[in-house]
């Protein structure tokens, strides 16, 4: 007996669940499509190579300071060293100075000692020779007394013989430049003290010489380095009076009128001025003189 057909509704609903079905099956097939993973090294693949690529770079530069500076602190090092050698070399140098100082010192002050003793000899012979001569002159004076006596009061005695004067030595205008030459040089080098000593044995040797108004300006020079401004008035006040045509005479009033603000005499000083500003009107040191004049007013 043959089966008997299926009504038509079951065949639509098997349609139905097959159109279902594979709709199911497409929409999975989509999913899992959609759902696969992508490979990380492939996708950070180029920022990791930029990376490594950075870092290379850096390390490079790393590379290349370090070396720098290594070679910076060995130019350091050798500098230090030669500077230890200068700084060796200028200590022993600084340690002969002294030792050579000290046995100049000793020099001059055995030297000096000498000149103590000859002086001190040479000035017993003349102080020896005047007590003869002295005694000599008493002797002719009570000589002549007496024979005064004896002829009465008449008669007149004979007359005492006057003592001759020793020549005159020539002057030398050689060796009185060497010895202001020599003075000015001490002065010049800062040895104040032993340029006052010098330019007084050169006044006194040349009283009257060519150099005589220059010497008594620098010895008044060396005088003020030395703070002794008394004697440095008494050197400029002797150029000023005895030498009114010197080339010093306006310097010398205008340190004569320094001296004396110094001291608080400003009735002094301005008379210094004055007087330069009155002899030596149109002159630069009286120029000079006017302006420091009016600052004392």
């Amino acid at each position: 007996m043959p089966p008997s057909p299926a009504p038509a509704g079951a065949g639509i609903r098997r349609l139905r669940r097959a159109t279902a079905l594979l709709l199911l099956l497409l929409f999975s097939g989509c999913s899992l499509f959609a759902e696969k993973k992508v490979d990380p090294w492939i996708r950070d693949k180029d920022m990791v190579l930029a990376a490594i690529k950075k870092g290379g770079q850096e390390r490079d530069a790393l590379g290349r300071m370090i070396q720098e500076l290594t070679r910076q602190i060995v130019r350091l090092q050798q500098s230090d060293k030669k500077q230890a050698a200068q700084l060796t070399a200028m200590e022993a140098e600084l340690q002969a100075l002294r030792e050579k100082q000290g046995k100049l010192l000793a020099e001059r002050k055995k030297r000096r000692a000498k000149q103590q003793a000859k002086g001190a000899a040479g000035h017993a012979a003349p102080r020896r020779g005047l007590k003869r001569r002295i005694a000599a002159l008493e002797r002719d004076l009570d000589r002549t007394l007496k024979q005064a006596a004896v002829a009465g009061p008449d008669q007149a005695p004979p007359p005492t013989p006057k003592p001759t004067a020793p020549p005159a030595k020539p002057f030398d205008p050689a060796a009185e430049k060497n010895s202001y030459s020599a003075a000015y040089l001490s002065l010049k080098s800062g040895r104040f003290e032993e340029a006052s000593k010098q330019f007084l044995a050169h006044l006194k040797r040349f009283p009257h010489g060519n150099l005589t108004d220059q010497a008594l300006y620098w010895l008044g020079e060396s005088f003020l380095a030395q703070q002794r401004q008394k004697e440095a008035l008494k050197a400029m006040k002797q150029l000023v009076r005895d030498y009114p045509r010197s080339g010093k005479y306006g310097a010398a009033l205008l340190r004569i009128a320094s001296i004396y603000r110094r001291q608080g005499r400003v009735g002094d000083a301005k008379a210094a001025y004055l007087q330069l500003i009155q002899t030596q009107p149109n002159s630069p040191a009286a120029e000079r003189a006017r302006k420091q004049l009016a600052e004392l007013k």
